[in-house]
């Protein structure tokens, strides 16, 4: 599962050496998170194309997934 959700683990490896604690680093997760899927869906609702949609969506969903493993697997001791 490590490979899989690799840039996941980078991003959460990052995001927890640069706040203090593992409640911060959460909270941080979960707000980039948000932050980064409205972005992406923004720049792409314009597009009326089914397979962007599509790549859209799991992409987003690949995210979401792999930060539940960060925060479940990765980040066990908090």
């Amino acid at each position: 599962m490590p490979r899989l959700f690799h840039i996941n683990i980078v991003i959460g490896r990052t995001i927890e050496r640069k706040t203090a604690a593992k409640s911060q680093s959460i909270v941080l997760y979960t707000v980039l998170y948000f932050i980064f899927t409205t972005i992406l869906n923004v720049l792409t609702n314009g597009i009326n194309s089914g397979f962007i949609q599509l790549l859209t969506t799991l992409f987003t969903t690949y995210l979401l997934v792999g930060m539940i493993y960060v925060i479940l697997f990765e980040w066990k001791d908090w």
